[in-house]
């Protein structure tokens, strides 16, 4: 599993539920897009990278190749950044997020890579910080079983 396929179906995903820049005809933001991004960053690093939403998607090692080294698990930490003093949006976006990995056909191909599935590792996204910038912070961690190129 790749960075650039889970970015891929997460920027694609949260366009096709309406997140957009602002529209230059009223100047109007829809859902505002954010800023998709590798990850893990520091605290400090995170005012200096956007003022505006983040999403950090990181491929973990996971648990390991299954069935004869056929499949690999690879782990997915999501933490969603939200806009200052806006935990509604915040909460909402992870939550989207969410329902896009939850949704994941069996044998869909994200990108690159065919995926059996994904799954939570526990609950729900949960809220995990409010920082100096007065910005909510979610997190949650996904197990994906994808084919393996071996």
């Amino acid at each position: 599993m790749k960075y650039a396929d889970i970015r891929d179906f997460v920027s694609q995903g949260l366009a096709n539920l309406g997140y957009a820049s602002a529209n230059p005809d009223t100047n109007e933001s829809l859902r505002t897009m954010p800023l998709i991004n590798v990850g893990p960053s520091t605290i400090a690093s995170l005012q200096k990278l956007s003022a505006g939403p983040i999403v950090f998607l990181t491929v973990g090692n996971g648990i390991g190749p299954t069935t004869e080294l056929l499949y690999d698990q690879v782990f997915l930490t999501v933490r969603v950044i939200g806009m200052q003093n806006d935990y509604d949006y915040t909460e909402k976006l992870a939550y989207d997020i969410d329902t896009l990995f939850l949704r994941v056909d069996s044998n869909a191909d994200i990108g690159s890579t065919r995926v059996l599935y994904i799954t939570r590792t526990g609950g729900a996204p949960q809220l995990i910080d409010f920082d100096s910038s007065n910005r909510y912070h979610f997190q949650n961690t996904y197990i994906t079983e994808n084919k393996t190129g071996i």
